[in-house]
């Protein structure tokens, strides 16, 4: 599993809930599916390592960081 934490500036997705396990990382174009089955595009993907929001009682791990946009 990869961990990711999807990120949109879409007002009308601000309080959206989106996976944060993939199973592979996504590539430019595809869709990502919001928990009220929404979907955005992803725009850009950033790989990262640190401490994250997502899994905060972890010490360090790598992520990514997908941006969605319509």
């Amino acid at each position: 599993m990869i961990y990711g934490k999807c990120i949109t500036n879409l007002d009308g997705f601000k309080f959206a809930k989106f996976p944060t396990q993939f199973l592979a990382v996504p590539r430019i174009g595809e869709k990502v599916q919001d928990y009220e089955g929404r979907c955005l595009n992803v725009v850009q993907i950033t790989y990262a390592f640190g401490k994250t929001d997502v899994y905060p009682e972890e010490q360090t791990r790598p992520y990514i960081i997908i941006e969605l946009n319509k």
